[in-house]
Parts: structure tokens; C-alpha cells; sequence
């Protein structure tokens, strides 16, 4: 593989052990001065250990991915200090997120050096005792911010005490640890907002080897090696991504040495590799891998040059194929450039090419990709791939990894194919009134509760085309909306005759004194196009009627996503309004609406509106 296309792979999060502190360190000073990047993270650690080595390593992997880090590392040993103390962790800063690491040697010398020298019942009490101390954190931290929270685990000794012997009792010291993470977890999982970071789970897949270095920790208090201080990094940016929207949507795959080994067109059917056997094994793992994030909700696509009916009797006839034909909802299977074809599916999709990942076998066709539509990330499907790697490929790069997973997430590629649906019946109908009354559209607005938290959080996390302002709000910080008394949030969910769109639009408004100021207000890019947004803005004025505002305003804040609602609020009877002097957005844009004036109601054509 080219050098270049190695370190653009590693940046992705392929190879993060190819990751040296070296190399790293000259480029982050530039980084830093020549950053134009309109994302931003505020990253706080909580440690009971020397954490400042990895800071290189997470600065430079957020520069790379269009993020600036704004890292504050609390206290060495000193967390509940740090919780306490007005100059860490107050309300005039808002930390995205804050993790929490800790190793257990310093929580508990002695189950860790003294473990043989312990009673079962002191080994109980102590591990009892961390586990208080973790809930402790957990709830001082979830009251006190309200920022995303990683939590460490622990990792297992490379050599316990016991030897050869030490899985043989529960009571033994990887057995205690592995209890001790359990119990963990369910503290994790009963606050929301919090996530559990498996430092054990990362033990196991670098190995202990190259996970521990003692001579970091004698002269630095730090025992991570460099290799799994990148490791650690890049697990850390899978959850920055996540919290910044910046995941992808879609998976686009050649098909020749990709999905399979061998060229259809000249091999044919009966002699290209996939099945049980090596080395057809490798692609139908592969595939499968594929399958789970076609059911995790990613959209998949084919961008191949070959003979169409070449591809599709492959799909159809092969025995040894895990992937259908009805797994992709388009195909752009011919002689065409792979990037017109690229440009077509996110067309055809209604989605930004950010949100795109491509795979393909030949270096020249990625290299072409990359050059003339840098937005999509490239991933090379080639011979250093082999094996797990190859398997593996698309969960060692984290690129569609979320914090979440909802009904729409299980219903979304039912509800994108019900979208090409309507598109087919777009192009009978010439009238678009008449198209859109044809759809026999119910809309459905309420409140955001429990329930509904996990999709509100993603759609603010996700939705970059249709978003007036695209600020990223985390689980937590949605409860604390909702839980507000001068906060509304609600949601809109949409079916048709072709069937339900799920939750699709999300607004959040703040009432301050008299005013109803929409701070949030996105609908998701699959119903941009049917006038659902007159909706939901009808729902958010008369909300803040209801709710005593004497007028409404709202806020434009462009990026590169989201210039087609730049005139949203003048288009729906708004008018500009003074700039806040205090405003340090840079084209933030300001307009207001007053509750005097009668609002126009929403277009006939929707067979029903419902407000709860």
C-alpha cells in the first residue's frame, strides 16, 4: 500500500498502533494554527493517574477528523476534588464530554498486589467499596454537568497470582475483576447519559503485552505503552464522532475483489471465490459484517464497472452469497466513473456526502475518490487486509458506531426503500400538490418522555442538511431539556400510505421572559421536500402562544450542510431581527416573529396533524 494511503487509513482508525508519538507530535503544532475547523469539543479528565501522555495522540486524531479538542486534564489522584472545585467542573462550562479513568492500583493497591494475602470477605469489601466510590462519581458528575461521561473499566492482570489455576475459582483475581466490571456496568447503565469505556475489552484485542508498559508507569505513573495510548485515542474519538455528528449513514462497495474474490466478467459464476472454503470465506465474512450494519440501519449502495447482469446473477444465483439484491437500496452498476456514480446514489438518496463511506479493492479508484470528493472516507479493501482485518474492517475504523440504537435505527432501510417508493410515485403525479395530497401523509407532535430520548438526541447529533443551528446535544442533555421547566422539546413522526417515516423532525424551545427562542429546530433529509417543516414550525409558534411568549425568534447558523434553509425563517413570515451585541458566532443570523400577527396554518394537503 502507498505510504499516503496507509496514513490516511490510520487516521481513520484503521491501524492505530501505526499511530507514533514522533511522528505525531510536529504536526499537531500546526494543526493548531492552521485549524479551520467548525467543530469544536471540551473534553474534561477525571484520572487517578498520569493521563497526559495520550493527550498527542487524541488532539492529533480530532484535527485529522475536522474537530478541535479543548482538553482539561483535573487533578492527578484527585477527582473528588476536582468535582468539587469551582475552577474544574462548574455550569459556566460546558464539558461534551468527560471521562473518567482510573486504573485499580491506585483505587486498591492490595487486591491487585496483596491478592493471595486476602480473605474472601476482605477481597468482598473492597471491591464493594469501589464500587461505591464509582456510583459516587457517577452521581456527582450526572447532577453537577451535563456532558456525556466515559467511564473507565479495569483491566485484568497479565499474570495473576494464581497462576494456571486462577479461572478454576470464582473467587480468584481475573474472576474478581471480571465480577467487579459487571456490577460496573449496571451502575453505568442506570444514569443516562454515561458509557461504560472497556479498557478490558481493549486489553484483549491489543493483547496484555502491548497494552502494559512498566517503565512508563515506574517513571511516569502511567502504564500504558504508546501502541495502546493510540489504541486508547481512537476509541475515545469513536465517541467524539459520535457526539458530533460526524458518523456516516451509508456504505458504498465495488463488487470485484470486494464482495467477492475474482472478476465476474472474466472468471464467471461458477469460479469467483465466496463460500465456506479459503479463500472465498474471507469475502462471505465480510459480507456478513456488512449484514449486521444493514440491520444496525446503514444504508448500502453499489458503485461497480461491470455488466450489470453480470453482478445481479451473482446476487441472485450464487449459493454462496450472504448479501442480496434487496439488501442495497441503489445499484450503479456499469461503465461510469466511480465518482459520478458516488454523486448519483447520495442524489438519489438525499443524503450529503459526508455521511458516505466507500470500499473498493484498487488503489487508483479510491485514490480518484479521495481526490475529487474528499468528504467521502475512503477505505482500501486490499491485500493487508487479509483475514480478520478483512472481517473486521468496517468495526476496527468505528465509522458507523453510535451512542444508541432505536426503533428507526431497525426500521430504517424499510423506510428508505418506502422513500424510493415515493419517488417512483413522484414521476407519475406532474402536480406536486396533487403528489403530496396523493401520499395521504399523518403527522404526529408531542413532547419528547423517556422513551423518545435516545432518537432525540440522535437526530441532534445527525441531521446536518435541515438544521438551522446543528447544535449536537447528548442523552443527558436532552433529559435536562425535558426536565426543565422553561425548556420545550418535542419531536414530529410521520407515516404515509407507503407506510411510517418514524421520528423524523425536533424542535427545542426556550422560553425567557416572554420569549419563545427556537435554539433548535431540524428535520431529518428523508421528508425534506413535502412542506412537514410547516408543520413543525406551526407547532412551535403556537406552543409558545399557548405557553404565554409574546414573540418567537430563531437563529440561523450556517456551515456547509445547511445553506438551503438560510432563508427558512424570512420564508415563513419572520423577519430579520437585530444581532445580539453579545453574539460571537461569526454570520449568525437572527429573526423574529410577533405573536400580534396571526401565523398561517400549515398546507391542507395532510390527511391528519395531531398535537399532544
Amino acid at each position: 500500500m502507498e505510504p499516503e494511503m496507509r496514513e490516511k487509513q490510520a487516521a481513520n482508525m484503521l491501524f492505530p498502533g501505526d499511530l507514533k508519538l514522533q511522528k505525531i507530535l510536529p504536526l499537531i503544532h500546526s494543526m493548531k494554527k492552521e485549524s479551520r475547523n467548525e467543530l469544536s469539543i471540551r473534553i474534561l479528565f477525571l484520572r487517578n493517574y498520569t493521563t497526559e501522555p495520550i493527550i498527542p495522540f487524541l488532539e492529533y486524531l480530532c484535527y485529522k477528523n475536522g474537530i478541535t479538542p479543548l482538553i482539561t486534564t483535573g487533578t492527578y489522584n484527585g477527582i473528588f476534588q476536582d468535582i468539587f472545585a469551582e475552577e474544574i467542573l462548574n455550569r459556566n462550562i460546558d464539558y461534551d464530554l468527560i471521562i473518567v479513568s482510573q486504573i485499580l492500583d491506585h483505587l486498591n493497591d492490595e487486591l491487585c498486589t496483596q491478592y493471595i494475602s486476602l480473605t474472601e470477605i476482605e477481597r468482598k469489601k473492597k471491591v464493594d467499596s469501589i464500587l461505591l466510590n464509582c456510583n459516587n462519581i457517577i452521581k456527582e458528575l450526572v447532577q453537577r454537568s451535563k456532558g456525556t461521561i466515559l467511564f473507565h473499566n479495569f483491566s485484568s492482570p497479565t499474570f495473576p497470582f494464581f497462576g494456571i489455576c486462577d479461572n478454576s475459582l470464582p473467587c480468584l483475581q481475573c474472576n474478581t475483576i471480571r465480577k467487579l466490571n459487571s456490577d460496573l456496568i449496571q451502575i453505568v447503565n442506570s444514569h443516562s447519559g454515561v458509557y461504560i469505556f472497556d479498557i478490558e475489552k481493549l486489553q484483549s484485542t491489543i493483547g496484555s503485552l502491548s497494552m502494559f508498559d512498566s517503565r512508563m508507569y515506574y517513571l511516569y505513573k502511567n502504564p500504558y505503552s504508546q501502541t495502546a495510548l493510540a489504541w486508547i485515542a481512537s476509541e475515545y474519538l469513536k465517541f467524539i464522532l459520535t457526539l458530533k455528528g460526524k458518523t456516516k449513514k451509508c456504505l458504498i462497495l465495488d463488487c470485484d475483489n470486494t464482495l467477492w474474490g475474482g472478476i465476474i466478467g472474466e472468471d464467471g459464476l461458477a469460479n469467483i471465490e465466496i463460500g465456506e472454503e479459503y479463500p472465498g470465506i474471507k469475502y462471505l465474512d465480510f459480507q456478513k459484517s456488512i449484514l449486521n450494519l444493514y440491520n444496525k440501519g446503514i444504508m448500502l449502495a453499489i458503485a461497480s464497472k461491470n455488466n450489470e447482469e453480470d453482478v445481479i446473477e451473482v446476487f441472485e444465483r450464487h449459493p454462496g452469497m450472504a448479501l442480496k439484491k434487496e439488501h442495497f437500496l441503489v445499484m450503479k452498476i456499469n461503465w461510469n466513473d466511480k465518482v459520478t456514480n458516488i454523486k448519483e446514489i447520495a442524489s438519489e438518496l438525499n443524503i450529503g456526502l459526508e455521511s458516505i463511506v466507500f470500499i473498493d479493492d484498487n488503489i487508483h479508484e479510491i485514490s480518484q475518490v479521495t481526490y475529487q470528493i474528499p468528504e467521502v472516507v475512503t477505505l482500501l479493501a486490499g491485500d493487508i487486509l487479509e483475514g480478520t482485518f478483512f472481517r473486521d474492517l468496517l468495526f476496527i475504523s468505528g465509522l458507523f458506531d453510535t451512542l444508541t440504537y432505536s426503533h428507526e435505527d431497525r426500521e430504517r432501510n424499510k423506510m428508505y426503500a418506502s422513500d424510493i417508493m415515493r419517488d417512483k410515485s413522484r414521476t407519475s403525479i406532474t402536480n406536486l400538490d396533487e403528489y403530496l395530497n396523493s401520499l395521504e401523509m399523518e403527522i404526529n407532535i408531542k413532547n419528547v418522555d423517556e422513551l423518545i430520548i435516545p432518537r432525540a438526541s440522535q437526530l441532534t447529533q445527525k441531521t446536518n442538511q435541515f438544521n438551522l443551528t446543528t447544535k449536537r446535544y447528548s442523552e443527558s442533555e436532552i433529559r435536562y431539556f425535558m426536565n426543565s421547566s422553561d425548556i420545550i422539546i418535542r419531536t414530529m413522526s410521520v407515516s404515509d400510505k407507503f407506510g411510517s417515516q418514524g421520528i423524523v423532525g425536533l424542535y427545542i424551545l426556550k422560553i425567557i421572559e416572554k420569549i419563545g427562542i427556537i435554539d433548535t429546530f431540524l428535520l431529518s433529509c428523508r421528508v425534506i421536500g413535502r412542506a412537514i417543516e410547516d408543520v413543525l414550525l406551526w407547532d412551535c409558534i403556537e406552543t409558545a402562544r399557548l405557553n404565554g411568549c409574546t414573540k418567537v425568534r430563531g437563529t440561523y447558523i450556517p456551515t456547509k450542510k445547511n445553506s438551503q434553509v438560510s432563508d427558512f425563517y424570512l420564508r415563513h413570515s419572520f423577519h430579520d431581527s437585530e444581532r445580539n451585541d453579545n453574539a460571537n458566532i461569526e454570520n449568525e443570523r437572527r429573526f423574529e416573529f410577533d405573536l400580534k400577527n396571526i401565523y398561517p396554518n400549515y398546507p391542507g394537503f395532510f390527511k391528519k396533524v395531531v398535537r399532544c
